[in-house]
């Protein structure tokens, strides 16, 4: 059997697992310890910790809008510590309706309609990149560092940004699958992590915006 055949296996076998027991607390009438939202949107106070380091294995997705003004330029939808700077992995607005992605010091512009629409990026860990699933250019690059992917934030730079959903692979395989939510027990605007059912919160100071409720 192929690598890749037993990848796309591996994938599928977790998705029926991920359906059966979200079948499960339907049938069994187990409330869901959130509230499905749209979006949540930061205030260039707030961030997410994805609890992953990049390496050449490591994609990202992130579906997202920017909500600052024209001229809120160096925004990062992602990226890191402030150590791992010089754009080591990041995305980032440098005008409208220019963007920059970033990975290992090697950067490329692409052109988004981010501050009119969600819009849909991936960055693979080889360097390729990807606006709503079309292949957009490969910065022929990776990286390794110990710097954990921030979401709504870039080393020195917070932003002003909604993001509806964020998905990470280590080789092909899904291992964060972040959903913006509302927690039950306290009202905490965060997001939920779909794989490992656990809920990630703002690692900055103020509070997400919630987007509608679904």
């Amino acid at each position: 059997m192929s690598s890749e055949l037993q990848t796309n296996l591996d994938n599928i076998s977790a998705t029926l697992n991920r359906l059966i027991t979200l079948s499960t607390k339907i049938i069994n009438h187990t409330e869901l310890p959130y509230v499905s939202l749209q979006y949540i949107q930061s205030s260039a106070t707030q961030y997410i910790d994805t609890g992953i380091k990049p390496n050449p294995t490591i994609d990202i997705e992130i579906t997202f809008k920017h909500t600052g003004s024209n001229t809120s330029y160096w925004d990062r939808a992602f990226g890191q510590n402030q150590s791992a700077g010089n754009a080591k992995y990041q995305l980032e607005a440098v005008g409208v309706p220019s963007w920059k992605v970033g990975l290992n010091g090697v950067t490329a512009n692409i052109s988004m309609n981010a501050r009119n629409q969600f819009e849909k990026f991936k960055l693979k860990g080889n360097g390729q990149y990807y606006l709503n699933d079309v292949l957009k250019g490969n910065l022929n690059t990776s990286t390794t560092n110990n710097y954990n992917i921030w979401l709504f934030r870039g080393y020195d730079r917070y932003s002003y940004i909604a993001v509806s959903r964020a998905r990470l692979w280590q080789d092909n395989i899904l291992v964060r699958d972040l959903i913006p939510v509302k927690r039950k027990s306290d009202n905490a605007i965060c997001m939920y992590d779909l794989i490992t059912d656990t809920f990630f919160t703002n690692a900055g100071s103020g509070t997400f915006i919630a987007g509608p409720e679904i």
